[in-house]
């Protein structure tokens, strides 16, 4: 069972989440359902005495129904433990509906934990660590809680079927410490191609510069800033730069990849350009700081307008903060370097000051 140290084993888990273990988790529904219906067969066995394990079994039935379902919308993140737990319960029940039936003379009605144990090894995407730990406690609780009392009643079948149970625990552990590996030599994999991705992304930022458009956003370079929008100021009407940085971008970066730090700042520029008036543009400045230039609005819609971004953050997928400086002038007499640096100082203001916040140049 490896293990990452850092932002790696951080980037391992989010990997495993998304790509091995979520995608499939409606899969625990599946032993959940098969557990109640031997509701069916508890009424076979015991005749007269089924309805305690009966009770018993849908109880434990709904509980695990509310709490898979709260928890598949609500807490994705606790729900290897959950899964494990589930089973843990279930064998449990199985040791003690299996007691309930040796009481009564029946002894072929123990065999449910072995379904539980196959469960494990081939429709549950537990991790390895997961795995075998549930897989040990429910080959123990066999071995402590009912097959001492077979073997007193059938102690040459009993060793067949402890046998049996030391066969499959083997072979079910050598099946999810393989499907571990091959997790890991898929992570292994998409590492590569993250490493290859940022090699691109630095040789692509080359050329991006030829053009007049960011490739990822859509939101114009400084190209266009300085050849299009720069000369075609009107130097009549107010203008006003508003410099916005992602807090913590880089921790962004090393925590979830680039990948998802790409994504943020795409959904970041589309959020942006969403609030802007038809009387501005924006550019995207550096690699999570944008600028826009608005001309012609007052500084009480310019307000209205910062506020407005200042909450942008609140849609995207991902929970970040941005920080915001703004410079307003009445009419566009200075130069747009300016401006823009104006600006700047007051977002580094925003960014000392403790981010997710708004200054203002005067």
């Amino acid at each position: 069972m490896r293990s990452y140290s850092g932002f790696k084993n951080q980037r391992f888990k989010t990997y495993f989440d998304n790509e091995i273990y979520l995608p499939y988790i409606n899969f625990i529904y599946i032993p959940i359902s098969i557990f109640c219906a031997f509701i069916i067969t508890d009424y076979i066995h015991f005749g007269s005495e089924c309805i305690t394990p009966i009770i018993f079994r849908v109880i434990l039935f709904l509980l695990m129904m509310a709490v898979a379902r709260y928890c598949i919308t609500n807490k994705p993140n606790v729900l290897e433990l959950v899964e494990s737990t589930f089973l843990v319960v279930s064998s449990l029940f199985l040791v003690y509906v299996g007691r309930l039936a040796i009481d009564l003379n029946n002894f072929d009605y123990q065999g449910g934990i072995i379904l539980v144990m196959i469960y494990i090894g081939t429709f549950s995407r537990l991790s390895a660590k997961y795995s075998i730990f549930t897989l040990s406690f429910i080959f123990l609780a066999y071995l402590i809680g009912l097959a001492p009392l077979l073997y007193e009643a059938e102690p040459k079948h009993e060793i067949e079927i402890i046998s049996v149970y030391i066969s499959a625990y083997i072979l079910i552990s050598a099946a999810c410490i393989r499907r571990d590996l091959e997790v890991h030599k898929r992570f292994a994999q998409s590492e590569q191609l993250r490493k290859q991705a940022i090699q691109l992304r630095k040789q692509s930022n080359m050329f991006e510069a030829l053009s007049y458009q960011d490739a990822l956003t859509g939101c114009y370079n400084r190209l266009y800033l300085h050849q299009v929008i720069e000369p075609s100021i009107n130097r009549q009407l107010s203008i006003t730069s508003i410099m916005i940085d992602v807090d913590h971008f880089k921790s962004i970066n090393d925590t979830y990849g680039h990948q998802m730090g790409d994504m943020v700042i795409k959904e970041l520029a589309d959020e942006i350009q969403k609030r802007l008036p038809t009387s501005s543009n924006c550019f995207r400045y550096g690699g999570e700081e944008f600028l826009v230039m608005v001309q012609g609005e007052t500084k009480a819609s310019i307000e209205s307008l910062v506020n407005s971004l200042l909450e942008s953050p609140s849609r995207l997928r991902l929970e970040v903060t941005i920080s915001i400086g703004v410079k307003h002038a009445p009419q566009a007499l200075g130069s747009v370097e300016q401006l823009i640096d104006d600006a700047d100082q007051a977002l580094y203001i925003s960014k000392k000051g403790g981010r997710n916040k708004i200054t203002w140049c005067d």
